[in-house]
């Protein structure tokens, strides 16, 4: 909440859906994270991915990262959205 309050994280809202979102630079581009997406699946990539899109390309944004199981893959492909990475994690 304090993110959103102070500006660093955006929060989006639909009529089923809603995600939250921070501009930063990834890999050494400016890109809008997707942090936290949830809702009707049609509404988020049809009109939420534009309208997001929108916003962040004006904001310097040259795309959209995200972080989800293999599973998403197979959704987010149709959409533009390619395969890019494997993040791993050890506890200790």
């Amino acid at each position: 909440m304090d993110g959103i309050t102070n500006g660093s994280y955006a929060l989006w809202t639909g009529d089923a859906s809603a995600a939250v979102t921070q501009n930063m630079d990834w890999d050494n581009r400016p890109v809008c994270i997707l942090y936290l997406v949830g809702g009707d699946l049609a509404e988020i990539l049809g009109e939420g991915q534009e309208v997001i899109s929108t916003w962040a390309k004006a904001n310097g944004c040259e795309g959209f990262v995200l972080f989800g199981r293999r599973g998403w893959e197979r959704v987010l492909t149709p959409h533009g959205f390619e395969f890019s990475s494997i993040v791993m994690f050890k506890e200790f």
